[in-house]
């Protein structure tokens, strides 16, 4: 009878484990994986780490992926292509893959990735600056991308440093991702039962990890599990069908508030232009259109004529005005569209500001450049209420001043002063 082990496993036989020795580390896992019948290229590489044998072949003996390719690779993993299936695209292996696309995601992103000495570790220098990464509580998603280095060997480090940090006596490492419940932490029963009581009341994943501070990942991996015991039962979800498709949102941090549609309306009746308010508001150009779509049929069926919005061309005021109201990255929409649950629209801009500011001199820090130094504030400029209001008290617009050619002639100081006036 075959030995067992946890969770019902065979159990490894000092051959198999000599074979990994003798050859893992010139060969490589999937060359051991082949000799050892029954044994996955998973379980070989982690029966390696257990025994502390490395593959240090050299990085540069290994087909990788570069040029164009790396261009399609990395639109095939924006696609949701696995490492392996784009390893195998491009002729390489899996790791081979994800370090190549993991470097040029850290690069993209405006960050340096981690370099390696000769047997393939990380520097001293990565090895300080990703033991800060983790006395910070990063995710271990951040960290790659930051780094460039896979999320095993942020999984190592971590363990050996809380080894270091144990024998010493010291305090050991905050829970990754600053205590939220992500990816593969265990949850308790008292946590799951939340959740899934929240799904059944109709909210989505994002909703569930603000209230609950269980991440989405591991909520939508309760939601496809109560999915399944639902159409068991020939029940669905709240605004699902019964495949858990969402066809009718209770809650979403998708959803436009109120309040930024309110803003929107009172700028369109004072005339504003509709892009350049939407992108100063944090709402969106596409959003922007349709609410004011929506304010023009409202007046047309009251037999009105919405007002046409005030233009100032091509103007320096209009090129200036147009530039500050882009302060708002598309991928953080979301984000501030949450603080506007609890915070006014000007409050809600300000900490975002202050979270790019923070952003920002983290990453010249990495980088080992200075800090963006405080300019001091701008002379107050009217905006574009005061301007349309100090008109219809009277005030009339002036013409730019232009200087006329001196003549020389009549300089006081004669022709080269004159051409200097």
């Amino acid at each position: 009878m075959k030995a067992r082990g946890k969770g019902n496993h065979r159990l490894w036989t000092r051959r198999e484990d000599q074979i990994l020795i003798d050859h893992f580390q010139r060969s490589g896992g999937r060359f051991c994986a082949e000799q050892l019948k029954g044994r996955t290229f998973d379980a070989v590489c982690q029966r390696a780490v257990k025994l502390g044998v490395n593959n240090n072949v050299a990085a540069g003996l290994r087909k990788s992926i570069d040029g164009d390719n790396l261009a399609r690779a990395l639109e095939m993993r924006k696609a949701g292509k696995s490492y392996r299936a784009i390893g195998e695209e491009f002729g390489c292996c899996e790791s081979a893959a994800a370090n190549a696309l993991l470097a040029a995601q850290c690069i993209d992103a405006g960050f340096v990735p981690a370099k390696r000495d000769g047997t393939g570790g990380l520097i001293a220098k990565d090895v300080a600056r990703l033991r800060k990464m983790l006395r910070a509580g990063m995710k271990g998603c951040d960290i790659q991308l930051q780094m460039a280095i896979s999320a095993s060997a942020i999984c190592n480090h971590r363990r050996k440093y809380n080894k270091e940090l144990k024998a010493l006596g010291k305090r050991p490492l905050p829970p990754a991702g600053a205590g939220l419940a992500y990816s593969g932490r265990k949850l308790k029963p008292a946590q799951k039962a939340e959740v899934r009581k929240l799904l059944m009341e109709g909210f989505g994943v994002y909703k569930i990890e603000q209230r609950t501070g269980v991440s989405k990942s591991q909520a939508l991996r309760i939601r496809a599990r109560l999915v399944k015991t639902l159409r068991r039962k020939g029940q669905y979800l709240p605004g699902c069908d019964l495949s858990g498709k969402r066809l009718v949102t209770k809650e979403s941090v998708k959803d436009i508030p109120p309040v930024l549609i309110d803003e929107m309306r009172r700028r369109i009746l004072a005339r504003e232009p509709i892009s350049r308010a939407a992108h100063e508001i944090g709402l969106g150009t596409c959003a922007g259109y349709r609410i004011r779509d929506q304010l023009k049929a409202e007046y047309q069926a009251r037999g009105m004529t919405l007002p046409v919005p005030v233009r100032l061309g091509s103007s320096k005021l209009a090129r200036e005005l147009s530039a500050n109201a882009k302060w708002l990255p598309k991928d953080r929409i979301y984000e501030y569209r949450a603080l506007l649950l609890d915070h006014d629209i000007a409050e809600a801009k300000r900490i975002m500001l202050e979270r790019f500011r923070a952003e920002d001199d983290a990453r010249r820090i990495e980088l080992g450049e200075p800090k963006k130094p405080i300019t001091a504030p701008a002379p107050k400029r009217m905006t574009f209420e005061e301007q349309m209001a100090a008109i219809a008290n009277g005030a009339k617009l002036v013409p730019a001043w232009k200087p006329v050619k001196p003549d020389p002639q009549t300089g006081l100081g004669g022709i080269a002063t004159a051409q200097l006036i």
